[in-house]
């Protein structure tokens, strides 16, 4: 498929000039908008997104709505086909689902101190299915609030969510959902024996220091509130009342795949009783007799759990009305993606990922029809395999899939053999140095007939891609067009902004920002110049601020938090963001949580360093921390841990006769063993600094005080598995740092200085 942009002059914003404080500059709105945003804003609070839903149910009734790859049973092997269901279909689980809950009192109403109303909630353990989303649209029928649980998530991190939902029942997958409740229900006892002992030792550290005031007090007589307060705390906590389980029930999704042999048994040995999907949307007479609490447009359809980044052993929980789902409609024009009833969605990125979850929604009202990924996790074989068989119209993705995307198909064109590699070759060079000069992505005819067999892996009908949770590489942002023949469109997303906030255009090829508002969305830059970030110089840097109907309304059961984020209904991301003087587009720097103080009051965005030093080929994935000087623990550097290309490093050592060709054998895990033993090699860390000096010598724009001083090379990759990297695909440098910092500070190599 071709595109024959060229350079685009699109203008994203417009600013609005209100009364405002010295430290913003004013709001920015959507360019197209014609009518006052305040209007916009008063219309949009008013929709209710449950209606789309029934709206489309009616409209696409036989229109093919979700869909998934069967197994067939003599081989276990996948079928060469999606098989889907309707949209009728979906409509008619999905509300006997809810009359099914309701009649079986599976999602009981209850009442929560800090929100002053009740909610019922139900959460849901599972990859993406058909039973995921028909549970969600369920939900809706009868105003249930959806919990969404990570299927990689810590067993602390269930339990504390269990804890603070009082969640009774758990939809859960059989490929996932199962074996990860078992577990953790099985170590339930060892949890809760860890937060008593817990508990008790903090309680023991204040009846110390209180028994010491009290020893240093001379008046020895105490008032009777005195003594209460002492004999509260001095109490020991030898109760788990407080961490009573809730969790009674389980649905297991069993409609694409089979029941399991001794559930049953299973869950009564951990307390649990167990319901089947395919039992609970079948048709009862008893409905009749029920009548479902349709949602509201105030209606909380989710509550979104993650860390806060400014403390991330608290779990914070977003709370998402239909009000705040509706208004996210918008995107679909403001970004030009115009989807239609034609388009083919493959979903793979977790539910729990705001962007996917909404990105569902939007397609449903389009009566577009979406493929179930048929792996629980992200492998490119299993991608592959699936696309080239549903033959999606778009693809999204965080950078790190993108890449995967990129790498696969670079990879299939330098298997080829002969006069075939030779002319992919040609072609992707070309197009490279077209793009370059002309700022087009038009496939020739040649180049079509080159590269349309590889685009065939991918399904051979992708219009976009789709980027989230990060900046896209200029140069992965350049193969991908080139690569897909198709533009690449940017968004900036978060739970707490509703799903997408800022946008770029289709038309707009180049991939310099991340575009900007949506029709719903009012945002403002806030001034960070005691960090270096001023609205009062060019380019304008400072935090990003946004109002309008998708934003939250408040985090559930956390007063303190909602209050300390959400000001005069702005909610301040935490991240900072240039604007470009041309277009009025968005362009992210970093989070004000990443943000880097050196000893001489200088601060630096590892973010940005991260960018250019992920060129230097002996990376694979790298983080930039401070750490103190060896020579002085008063001072702080940069370092740079690195999870380092195994393959050039290899070639490295082969090329420099460090290690001899018949000592590497065939085994990989043989050689990556050969090759992590080399880790700390002077050779080799000389060498990638080398390559790092190089970046800095080229690029005009690092200050001295940027200069790596330091570098650790990793045995293990940054992944979600290891809380490497957060749900949104970002870097968890606290965590990075508090683990590979306090194990392994002797074993850190290297100084620039030297």
């Amino acid at each position: 498929m071709g595109c024959t942009n060229e350079k685009s002059n699109i203008i994203y914003s417009s600013k609005i000039i209100d009364n405002i404080p010295f430290n913003q500059n004013g709001s920015y709105i959507n360019a197209r908008i014609s009518r006052d945003f305040d209007e916009i804003e008063d219309v949009s609070k008013k929709e209710n997104f449950y209606h789309h839903i029934i709206e489309s149910i009616n409209e696409f009734k036989d229109k093919n709505c979700l869909g998934y790859r069967k197994y067939i049973n003599e081989t276990s092997s996948l079928d060469n086909k999606y098989t889907f269901i309707s949209y009728s279909k979906v409509g008619e689980m999905s509300r006997n689902l809810a009359f099914s809950l309701n009649r079986l009192k599976l999602v009981n109403e209850l009442e929560y101190p800090e929100e002053h109303k009740t909610f019922k909630l139900l959460g849901i353990l599972s990859e993406n299915c058909i039973e995921w989303l028909s549970t969600d649209i369920a939900a809706q029928f009868d105003s249930v609030t959806v919990v969404p649980f990570d299927i990689n998530m810590s067993e602390k991190k269930f339990f504390n969510m269990l804890k603070l939902t009082k969640i009774s029942t758990l939809a859960i997958s059989k490929e996932v959902g199962v074996s990860t409740l078992v577990k953790f229900m099985k170590n339930y006892k060892n949890y809760l024996d860890e937060i008593i002992s817990d508990m008790n030792h903090d309680l023991d550290d204040m009846n110390s220091n209180k028994n010491n005031l009290n020893s240093n007090n001379k008046d020895d007589k105490e008032s009777k509130e005195d003594k209460d307060d002492k004999d509260d705390i001095i109490l020991k906590t030898d109760s788990n009342s407080s961490y009573e389980l809730t969790l009674k029930n389980v649905i297991l999704f069993d409609f694409t795949t089979e029941k399991i042999s001794d559930l049953v048994k299973i869950m009564k040995e951990i307390g649990i009783n167990l319901y089947y999907f395919t039992d609970l949307i079948k048709y009862d007479e008893k409905n009749a007799e029920i009548i479902l609490k349709e949602s509201t447009r105030n209606t909380i359809y989710t509550i979104n759990y993650s860390y806060d980044s400014e403390n991330v052993d608290e779990l914070k929980g977003v709370k998402l009305s239909q009000q705040n789902l509706s208004s996210q409609l918008t995107f679909v024009a403001d970004s030009g993606i115009n989807l239609n009833f034609n388009d083919v969605h493959y979903s793979y990125v977790q539910m729990t990922s705001i962007t996917e979850r909404v990105l569902n929604y939007m397609l449903f009202t389009y009566g577009s029809s979406i493929g179930f990924s048929s792996s629980s996790k992200f492998n490119i074989e299993s991608f592959i395999s699936d696309v080239k068989t549903l033959s999606p119209t778009f693809l999204i993705g965080p950078p790190l899939i993108l890449f995967e995307f990129r790498n696969y198909f670079l990879y299939k064109a330098k298997t080829l053999k002969g006069f075939s590699k030779n002319i992919i070759k040609s072609a992707i060079q070309s197009k490279r140095e077209n793009f370059r000069k002309n700022t087009s992505i038009e496939d020739s005819f040649l180049d079509r007939w080159a590269l349309d067999h590889l685009k065939n892996d991918f399904g051979g009908k992708i219009r976009f891609i789709l980027s989230f949770q990060d900046n896209l590489l200029n140069e992965l942002a350049l193969d991908l067009k080139v690569l897909f023949a198709c533009p690449v469109i940017e968004v900036y997303s978060m739970s707490e902004l509703g799903g997408i906030c800022l946008s770029t255009h289709i038309s707009d090829i180049q991939n310099n920002c991340i575009g900007g508002p949506i029709t719903t969305s009012k945002v403002k830059i806030i001034d960070k110049t005691n960090i270096g970030f001023s609205i009062h110089k060019v380019p304008i840097k400072g935090e990003l601020s946004v109002k309008g109907p998708s934003v939250f309304p408040g985090y559930f059961q956390n007063k303190t938090l909602t209050k300390k984020k959400l000001i005069d209904d702005w909610y301040s991301t935490g991240d900072i963001v240039l604007l470009q003087e041309e277009t009025l587009g968005f362009k992210v720097i970093d989070s004000l949580s990443n943000i880097i103080k050196l000893s001489n009051d200088v601060f630096i965005s590892p973010n940005k360093l991260e960018r250019l030093y992920i060129k230097v080929k002996y990376v694979r994935q790298i983080c930039i921390i401070s750490i103190p000087k060896t020579n002085d623990t008063t001072q702080n550097s940069l370092m740079a841990i690195i999870y380092p290309n195994h393959k050039k490093i290899l070639n490295y050592l082969l090329l420099n006769k460090i290690v001899n060709i018949n000592d590497v054998g065939q085994d990989e895990n043989e050689k990556l063993k050969l090759i992590e033993d080399y880790y700390d090699n002077e050779d080799v860390i000389s060498e990638i600094f080398s390559e790092f000096e190089l970046i800095f010598d080229i690029d005009k724009n690092i200050e001295d005080y940027e200069k790596i001083e330091r570098i650790y090379l990793l045995k293990e990759k940054f992944s979600y598995e290891n809380e490497m990297i957060d749900i949104k695909g970002r870097l968890n440098r606290s965590k990075i740092k508090s683990y590979y910092l306090n194990t392994s500070i002797n074993k850190l190599k290297g100084d620039l200085k030297n």
